[in-house]
Order: C-alpha cells, then sequence, then structure tokens
C-alpha cells in the first residue's frame, strides 16, 4: 500500500514538474516570466531565449576559429616556407614561358608528386593483396586475420592521405595561375612584371616598404635570391600604374572576392527556391559545391596574401599587405592553437552540454543529476534502458554499407550486439551520468542524420562546419587499464573528470608539442636565421603527425594505438572522413547520437533478456497511425533472430497485416469528448 502510494506521489510531482517546464530550451515566458521551480536553473525564464540563442551563436563560431588558428595559419606559414619563393618567381615569369615547366622545377612539388605515386600504388597493392591472398581475406565467423584488419587500416590511411596529396598538388600551381591571372587582367602583364622589377630592385623588400628587412628564408630558391633570377623585361611603362595600384585597385577588390562569394549565395538562394519542384537533391549537390568551393577560396585568399603580398602589397585583396601584422598575427594565432588543444572537445560539445543541462534542470528531480549506476542500488526504481546509434565502428563479420550499431545503456551495463557489453560500474563508465545518457539517446540534431542516416559528404563538411552536434563521444573501453583506473581513483570526488582527462592526455600533449615545433620554425623563419633549421623542425614535426594518424587507423593492435584513438582531434579526423573503425573490438571512444535511427523502442533489449510480457507505450510523431517505429523495431529484432511475430489469433497471419489493419480501425473511429 505504501509503496502503490510513493509511486504516486513519484509520478504526480514529475508530470508537474514537466508541465511547468514545459518547452525544454525555451519555456513559456509570458506565464510568471521570473517564476523558477526548484533546480530549475540559476536564471528566470525570460532569459531562456536570449541564452539559447547565445549558445547557438557560440557553437557555430567554435570550429571555424579552431580551424583558421589551427590549420589554415599552419597551412599558410608552411606554404610560404617551402613553396613562396618558388611561387613567387612561377608569378614572375615571362608571358609565353611554359607555366607547368616552372612548376615542375619546385623541389617539393617534385617530392609530393612522386609521393603520391607511391601512395597510389601503395593502396592499389593492398587492395590486390586483401583480394587475391586467401590469409589477407575476410572470414564469416569468428576473428578476423590480421592481415585482412591491417589491410583495411592501411587503405583508409593512404586513401585519404593520396586525396589530400592530390588536393595540394593542385591547389599550388592554381593559387599562382589565379593571381597571375588577377594582375594580368587588371594591366596586362606589365602591371605585375612592373611589381615584380621593383621587388628586384629593392633586394627582396616588402612592396611600399624600402627600408624593411628583405626576408631570407622565403627568398631563397635553387640556392640564390630569387629576385636574382627575375626576368622582368617589359616591366618599363607601367611604373605609374603598380605605384598607384591599391589606390585603384580598391573597388576591384570587392568584386574580385566578394563577387566569387555572391555567386555562391546566389546559387543557394536558388536551389532553395527550386526545392519545391526538383526535390531537396539540387540542394543538397549545391550545399556540397558551395561548402568547400568558400574554404578554398578562403585558403587560397590567405596564402595569396603571405606569398604574394611583398611582391604586390596585396593590391587586389581585401586587405593591405603587412609584414609586421602577418608575423604577429600568426604567432599569436599559433599561441591560441597551443592553449585552445585541451579544451577543444569542452568547445566542440558546447550545444551537448548545454541539452544536457536543460534536461537536467527542467526535468530531473530537484534538477539534481546522478551517476546512472546508482540507480541500480535503489530497489524502487525501475530497470531503465534508454537506447543509442553508433556509427563509427563495424564488427569484420558485418558486410556491406551498414554501419550502425545501437548502444544500450543502463545501471548495469553498456553495449549492444555489435560492440559487446562493458559493466556500467566500471570507472570509465561511472561518469555516465542519468542526464548525460539521456541527452546522448535523445541526440536527434545534425549529427544523427549526417553520421548514421547518410553517407553524403557534404553533410559531414557542413557537420563539422557548424558544429550543430547533440551527441557526444563516450568512453567504451572492454579492457581498460589497471594505471588510468589507479590514478583516477587518486582524484576522490573528481575521478570521473580526471579518468576522461588521463585518456585524452596523450594526444592533446603531441598536439602540443607538435604546434611547439611549428612555432619554433616559424620564429626561426621570422628572423631569417636557420632557415635550414626552419625547415627540418617543420618538415619533422609534419611527418610525426602523419606517422601518428596512420598509426591511429590500426586501433586494433596494440594500447598505445587505442590511446591514440581516444584522443579528440584523431577521431575528429576520423569522423569528418567517414572512417569506420573495423576490429574485432571497437575503439575505446565511440560517437553516440539519438537512439531513434533503427529502434527508439528498446525493444530488442527486453527480447535480448526474453521478457515474457513487454507493455509498450508508443509516443513516436505518428499523425497517419502508420506505426512505422513500431514495425522498424519488429524487422530489427527479426533481423537479429532475437523473435519472430505472429498474429496470436491466427498464427499463419503476419504482424504486418495485423497493424494494417489496426490503423485501418483507428480511422474509422471518430474521437469524442465530454462536455
Amino acid at each position: 500500500g505504501h509503496a502503490s502510494e510513493w509511486y504516486r506521489a513519484v509520478v504526480a510531482k514529475t508530470l508537474c514538474r514537466m508541465q511547468a517546464n514545459a518547452g525544454d530550451f525555451v519555456r513559456d515566458c509570458a506565464w510568471r516570466p521570473c517564476y523558477e521551480s526548484e533546480g530549475a536553473g540559476p536564471c528566470p525564464r525570460f532569459l531562456d531565449l536570449p541564452i539559447l540563442l547565445l549558445t547557438l551563436l557560440v557553437t557555430l563560431f567554435v570550429n571555424p576559429v579552431i580551424f583558421a588558428i589551427s590549420v589554415m595559419v599552419p597551412f599558410a606559414m608552411v606554404v610560404e616556407l617551402f613553396f613562396g619563393a618558388e611561387m613567387r618567381l612561377a608569378f614572375c615569369m615571362q608571358p609565353g614561358v611554359n607555366f607547368f615547366k616552372l612548376v615542375w622545377r619546385w623541389s617539393c612539388y617534385k617530392f609530393f608528386a612522386a609521393l603520391l605515386i607511391v601512395t597510389t600504388f601503395s593502396s592499389g597493392a593492398v587492395f590486390l593483396l586483401m583480394k587475391l591472398v586467401p590469409a589477407c581475406q575476410r572470414v564469416r565467423h569468428g576473428h578476423q586475420p590480421r592481415c585482412f584488419l591491417h589491410g583495411h587500416a592501411a587503405r583508409a590511411f593512404l586513401g585519404r592521405f593520396t586525396l589530400v596529396t592530390f588536393i595540394l598538388l593542385v591547389f599550388l600551381p592554381l593559387t599562382v595561375a589565379v593571381q597571375i591571372e588577377v594582375y594580368d587582367r587588371a594591366g596586362q602583364p606589365g602591371l605585375r612584371l612592373e611589381l615584380c622589377s621593383e621587388y628586384k630592385d629593392s633586394g627582396g623588400r616588402d612592396f611600399g616598404q624600402p627600408q624593411s628587412e628583405a626576408l631570407a628564408c622565403t627568398n631563397m630558391a635553387y640556392g640564390r635570391p630569387i629576385y636574382e633570377d627575375m626576368n622582368v623585361t617589359g616591366a618599363v611603362g607601367n611604373r605609374s600604374m603598380a605605384l598607384t595600384c591599391r589606390d585603384e585597385a580598391s573597388k576591384h577588390s570587392l568584386g574580385l572576392f566578394f563577387g566569387a562569394v555572391l555567386v555562391l549565395l546566389v546559387l543557394l538562394t536558388l536551389s532553395i527556391c527550386i526545392v519545391p519542384i526538383v526535390g531537396t537533391e539540387w540542394l543538397g549537390l549545391i550545399l556540397g559545391l558551395i561548402g568547400p568551393a568558400a574554404l578554398a577560396l578562403l585558403t587560397m585568399a590567405l596564402v595569396q596574401y603571405v606569398v604574394f603580398g611583398p611582391i604586390t602589397g596585396n593590391c587586389f585583396g581585401h586587405s593591405p599587405f603587412s609584414r609586421s601584422r602577418w608575423e604577429t598575427g600568426s604567432k599569436w594565432s599559433i599561441m591560441a592553437a597551443f592553449f585552445v588543444v585541451p579544451f577543444v572537445e569542452p568547445l566542440r560539445t558546447l550545444l551537448h552540454n548545454y541539452y544536457k543541462w536543460k534536461l537536467e534542470t527542467s526535468f530531473f528531480a530537484g534538477g539534481q543529476d546522478i551517476p546512472f549506476v546508482d540507480l541500480a542500488e535503489h530497489p524502487y526504481c525501475p530497470f531503465i534502458v534508454l537506447t543509442g546509434t553508433s556509427a563509427d565502428f563495424q564488427p569484420p563479420h558485418d558486410k556491406g554499407e551498414d554501419t550502425i550499431g545501437e548502444i544500450f545503456f543502463s545501471a548495469l551495463h553498456c553495449g549492444g550486439i555489435e560492440t559487446g557489453y562493458v559493466r556500467s560500474e566500471d570507472s570509465d563508465t561511472t561518469s555516465r551520468s542519468l542526464s548525460k545518457c539521456t541527452a546522448l539517446t535523445g541526440a536527434g540534431c545534425l549529427d544523427a542524420i549526417t553520421l548514421s542516416m547518410s553517407t553524403a559528404m557534404s553533410l559531414r563538411f557542413w557537420l563539422e562546419v557548424l558544429n550543430l552536434s547533440w551527441g557526444d563521444y563516450i568512453h567504451f573501453d572492454r579492457t581498460p587499464l589497471d594505471c588510468i583506473k589507479w590514478l583516477a581513483q587518486k582524484a576522490g570526488k573528481y575521478k570521473y573528470s580526471a579518468d576522461r582527462i588521463i585518456r585524452r592526455l596523450p594526444g592533446n600533449l603531441v598536439a602540443m608539442f607538435l604546434i611547439y615545433l611549428l612555432s619554433v620554425g616559424g620564429a626561426l623563419m621570422r628572423h631569417g636565421k636557420g632557415c635550414e633549421d626552419a625547415k627540418r623542425i617543420v618538415a619533422a614535426a609534419f611527418w610525426v603527425l602523419m606517422l601518428l594518424i596512420a598509426l591511429s587507423f590500426f586501433s586494433s593492435e596494440g594500447v598505445f594505438m587505442d590511446l591514440l584513438q581516444q584522443s579528440p582531434w584523431i577521431r575528429h579526423i576520423h569522423q569528418s572522413t567517414r572512417y569506420v573503425c573495423l576490429s574485432d573490438r571497437p575503439p575505446g571512444m565511440l560517437y553516440v547520437t539519438d537512439g531513434g535511427v533503427q529502434d527508439c523502442t528498446a525493444l530488442g533489449q527486453l527480447l535480448l533478456r526474453q521478457c515474457e510480457r513487454i507493455l509498450l507505450v508508443l509516443a513516436a510523431s505518428d499523425p497517419l497511425d502508420e506505426l512505422r517505429v513500431l514495425r522498424t523495431a519488429l524487422q530489427v529484432a527479426e533481423r537479429q533472430k532475437l523473435a519472430c511475430f505472429f498474429c496470436p489469433e491466427d498464427p499463419r497471419d503476419s504482424v504486418s497485416n495485423l497493424l494494417d489493419q489496426y490503423a485501418e480501425e483507428v480511422d474509422k473511429k471518430d474521437v469524442r469528448y465530454p462536455h
């Protein structure tokens, strides 16, 4: 009797709290705008919308800013250091000279071209090995041969490295060609040659700054200063135009750079307008083109500013060139990247943490969260099973493109059929609170669509740009290291946070060390001394980075590789390039999103436990009573061979017909409410 009364009181309190905080992100602020129920957060209701908008604004800026300071600026520095002198020399070539022969003379360009050939043939050799050698082929049952797993990992890395190398080999000469075309169209070749003539006469000093010191590191090519090899015949006659280049071209720069952006925006607008006519395919195609094109334009504009600015003053760019401004900006950018590395994951999951916080404060008793495992210690609490989805791991025996795996959370275990299970009482899983698991399994934002329901790379690009992710990574270590567990326990009440930090510490330290090497190389380059040392240091950082990324694809081999898989920036690369780990055991970190991709009812887990009676309360959106969610859950259960279903009145009849009859009967009924 007392238990029944207690349950009724709990249900009543829950319903009242859900009604009072209905709206989740933005509650009803017209009704008692300053009213706050117990534990519903420190801010009154009328601030819900401003807080949501501020969170979205910061979320949208996180990834672009991190990408700019940690990828674009270092890339421009590396291009200037290794290719800058030869690109300037190609910019100052005479009309009629074979541009491609000149590009082929670049020493680093020939190296990367040879590397492209080697990686292409290596990838093909690995593919043939996996197809022709029986010991390297996939087996249907049992553990997969190591040769097969290594071949899959090697092909994944070689394919991505080959693609990046190809893009680099196309991007560099295209950047020079576009710059030549811009200046030749603006003032005929004489303007470009006149600018090069001034650069040569000044001894390699920056445009419009004859008193500045020539930068030795990026002015050396083929063993001597590039301005000694510049053939600027035909430059005479355009000096006046060169002197007034920046003033005359200010309007042209707007039309040049922003004109391309305007064209992209017009295409996007037109594609949205014609969606009702041609469907969403055209919109997806345009989005897939606009995103990479805009990124290429921004990167090209930055490289042109850094490489050709000393010659042209960036006359036709959106900002006049200043050596001091670039050096100061790049130095602070590298410094910011160094300190941002440990906080990349909290910044990236800002929207997820906000979602988790709103669920906790709006719907949890007193706004208090508890570890999920604590529910097992309370006999009055029902056995709760929450369903999530992971799309970055595929067991070797699963063939095809289906990479979706269900992840179930309970107070006792976490995992699924594809991943296996871990006990929730382990130190690496107890950090998952009830609100954390609720937010993960209800994370139906852009990441759920992109990672689980689509294979389009364009969606992945926009996911990385917009950062609209409600999901998050979870630690899923089936063989946790005792040393990590011991260190985490030493942190006392902060053991959950300590466990997460310790696991990500190796990857963060490596990333910070590589950024430090890049900053040392940049400092040597800026001072004009030790140019060869600067190149060796930056090259060493690059190859260490490539080695670590390559090893991260071999997560099934050793503890070190598994720790690399738990690095946020390594997993970010894997996720953005659509890499799916193929191994006998899942990686140490899995990305979890909404569980509604396959079965959002948790019916499979109850069938797996062979429950005799199952009461399913179906609350999915179903205006036409088609029962699609239930049908999908039954199909998944039958495909996994958990159970088969039939009509109890006539076992020969299928359940599908029974559900169809139910839908027809519901449509014929009238709903009447009492007056």
